[in-house]
């Protein structure tokens, strides 16, 4: 067994995500821990993800990671173009505030199925 007891690196295990998105029809589903979705989506419930089709539009609830090491499930509130670089910006339903973060494409993992 290796030193890290079988456990599978974060940051690996969310290009395998992304690596499992790729294929046509392929979905993951997740669990969601925090409250930053609710009411629509609260802790404990489980979410489908797809691949998201770049541009994603503003309403759209996708999955991504930025700085930490955790995955992050909010609403794009606003989309920028930049000569077909998108950069996306957040913010969770139950949250009073817009992240202050833009999203650039490759940080993003899915979209949620609702």
């Amino acid at each position: 067994m290796s030193a890290n007891n079988g456990f599978i690196a974060f940051d690996k295990w969310v290009r395998l995500l992304s690596t499992l998105l790729e294929k046509p029809n392929n979905r993951i589903e997740l669990k969601v821990i925090g409250e930053s979705m609710a009411p629509t989506l609260l802790p404990g419930v489980t979410v489908t993800v797809k691949k998201c089709i770049h541009p994603a539009k503003v309403g759209d609830i996708i999955v991504y990671k930025k700085w930490d090491s955790n995955l992050t499930i909010h609403r794009i509130v606003r989309v920028d173009n930049n000569n077909g670089n998108y950069q996306y910006t957040t913010k969770g339903d139950g949250n009073y505030y817009i992240d202050d973060y833009t999203l650039l494409m490759n940080e993003v993992i899915g979209v949620v199925c609702l």
